[in-house]
């Protein structure tokens, strides 16, 4: 449950127009991400779905304050076609590797699902950036 509180989350930072949502996985512990902000930096992205996400599962698990998130991510620089390949190869099969699933997009919290439409075709590489 707190894993589609944290993908409802995404969803509406995508909807608000915050972010563009590329791929994602929530695994039990950790999340990866896929995305470009729009108008607010990553930073505030991140720590709205972070504020948000903690709140609500708090209160679903009738919990207050407890915190749920470290409070630094680690952001990476996509560099080519190639490198944006490599990392949606490593999200899609973290879940296989810890062998919650045998193929990624049987994973239930995770863009390999096809039940999740994301921004990913939007995404273009003109030779010397990625664009939108």
């Amino acid at each position: 449950m707190a894993a589609q509180i944290v993908i409802n989350l995404l969803y509406r930072l995508r909807t608000d127009s915050a972010l563009y949502l590329y791929e994602f996985v929530v695994m039990p512990e950790h999340l990866h991400l896929l995305v470009k902000a729009r108008e607010q930096s990553i930073a505030d992205c991140l720590r709205e779905l972070k504020k948000s996400s903690a709140r609500l599962v708090n209160k679903l698990e009738n919990i207050s304050g407890r915190k749920i998130w470290l409070d630094e991510y680690h952001e990476e620089k996509i560099y080519d076609g190639k490198d944006y390949s490599q990392k949606v190869r490593y999200i899609h099969q973290n879940p296989v590797k810890r062998g919650l699933c045998k193929f990624a997009e049987d994973f239930p919290f995770s863009s390999a699902n096809p039940k999740f439409e994301t921004d990913r075709s939007l995404v273009f590489w003109s030779g010397s950036e990625w664009g939108i």
